[in-house]
């Protein structure tokens, strides 16, 4: 049984640091800006900065970390 039906790497208009792991080609890549994390109880999701939302169940925050 999988823990998530997909995952989404949002970098946050940064560039993604090249990785050579064959896992990443199963992941989805997300560059545009975050402007806000959407959710009164909890997480329920992003809004980028041109205004597009994207539903998300969980969030996991990394700064500066290389992928």
């Amino acid at each position: 049984m999988p823990v998530a039906k997909s995952v989404t790497i949002l970098t946050n208009g940064e560039k993604l640091v090249e990785n050579r792991d064959e896992a990443i080609d199963k992941l989805t890549i997300e560059t545009r800006g975050i402007e806000k994390i959407v959710g009164d109880e909890r997480v329920e999701g992003i809004t980028l900065k041109k205004g597009t939302k994207i539903p998300f169940d969980g969030l996991f925050v990394a700064v500066r970390n290389s992928i």
